[in-house]
């Protein structure tokens, strides 16, 4: 945050698109996996939210686009932990468009959206964390996204859509 303050003088746009897909059984996923997952899909994006929010200079506007998933919403097996970072990030992001609506020094100022899209081609390598034997469900995921009709650019240009547009959706 500091460093794009200091390059640019403010933030228009934060964009939450990293993520990490956990391919093993919630009862078998690590306590290292899970942290890893929950700072990744969960935690991360609230702090720096925060951390943005707060070195917003007063009266300027901002956006928030938080990236969630389709497996927020549909868990699938050995994607639990997944599915439950990207759900319960949902949740804070929907309670804080709220939460900035209803404050005198955010309302009409800063304006958070959450997208929703499921599997995505793309050639980017997905960072996918892996027990020994879930081959067969990893090349399945592979294979899902290579067969997705949503390509990177599509959500590029949704996310571009958004920021840009007079009343962002809250949830799409």
């Amino acid at each position: 945050i500091q460093v794009v303050l200091e390059r640019f003088g403010r933030i228009d746009v934060l964009v939450h698109n990293a993520g990490l897909t956990v391919v093993r059984s919630a009862f078998h996923t690590t306590a290292v996996e899970i942290s890893r997952s929950v700072a990744t899909n969960f935690s991360g994006p609230i702090l720096l939210t925060q951390e943005a929010l707060s070195r917003r200079a007063l009266g300027a506007s901002m956006r928030v686009i938080y990236l969630s998933s389709l497996g927020a919403v549909v868990a699938k097996e050995k994607a639990g932990v997944y599915s439950g970072t990207k759900a319960a990030g949902e949740q804070v992001f929907l309670a804080l468009a709220d939460e900035v609506r209803n404050r005198p020094d955010t309302r009409g100022k800063v304006d958070i959206s959450v997208l929703r899209p499921g599997f995505v081609r793309s050639d980017y390598p997905v960072q996918i964390s892996a027990g020994a034997g879930e081959e067969a469900s990893v090349a399945a995921m592979d294979q899902l996204r290579s067969l997705s009709p949503t390509s990177s650019e599509d959500v590029v240009r949704e996310v571009m859509r958004v920021s840009l547009a007079e009343n962002p959706p809250l949830l799409k």
